[in-house]
């Protein structure tokens, strides 16, 4: 289980040397489930990694190159159906969802339609912001880095909060979600969507989670810098 998500491999047309190619993570897993990763294709390491719970990508191919720094990404990136089958704490964790980051710049990943980023930037420095993915994180990492970094107190904190908009108190706090329920609405049952008519499995062990995760399907990704 020593693979990365960045996982490379030194590629060249040599025979001597292993190919690689794309497999998926177990959705099993506490460490990055689902992800995309590079591995090798050596004798018995693709039945290796199936037994550990591995899905070999066949649909994309033995990964092409001559150089060890080439791309690893590029071959399914450019595949019509690759960015699609990148999970979306991925495209968001290794932001691909910025070009400049982007292993092929341009790639559109239908996957992200609906949720949303906020990039909280550093007022001390010019390290990569800090991102919150639909509501979670960043500001209490910003928090702990101007506190580590550059000596900031609580003070300052809520200070330079309350200048950019940026709630600090709160990660000082126990916060519990507010649910508010209007009247008159479309009678849709406790966790179905108001908006289309989707509905969470009989058997679904966390309803009202589906039903957040499904809703941002009616809102195209936003990206929003903070500071």
């Amino acid at each position: 289980m020593a693979d990365t998500p960045d996982a490379q491999l030194i590629r060249t047309k040599n025979p001597k040397y292993e190919q690689a190619m794309y497999f998926r993570r177990p959705s099993s897993w506490e460490n990055h489930p689902g992800w995309i990763v590079v591995d090798g294709t050596n004798a018995g390491r693709v039945e290796g990694k199936m037994w550990q719970g591995f899905e070999p990508l066949h649909k994309y191919g033995r990964i092409e190159g001559t150089d060890a720094g080439a791309n690893p990404w590029e071959q399914i990136l450019k595949h019509p159906d690759g960015p699609s089958e990148f999970p979306v704490e991925q495209v968001m964790t290794l932001r691909w969802y910025k070009d400049k980051d982007c292993p092929v710049p341009g790639t559109t990943f239908p996957q992200l339609q609906g949720h949303k980023v906020v990039e909280y930037k550093c007022p001390e420095c010019k390290r990569e912001p800090f991102p919150a993915f639909d509501g979670e994180g960043g500001v209490e990492a910003l928090a702990f880095h101007l506190r580590v970094i550059h000596s900031w107190d609580r003070a300052s904190l809520v200070k330079y909060g309350e200048r950019v908009g940026i709630d600090f108190d709160a990660i000082y706090s126990h916060v519990q979600e507010t649910i508010e329920f209007g009247l008159g609405e479309k009678e849709v049952g406790e966790h179905g969507c108001p908006e289309c008519d989707w509905k969470p499995k009989p058997n679904a062990k966390r309803p009202a989670f589906a039903l957040q995760s499904h809703s941002k399907v009616h809102v195209p990704l936003e990206v929003e810098a903070v500071g």
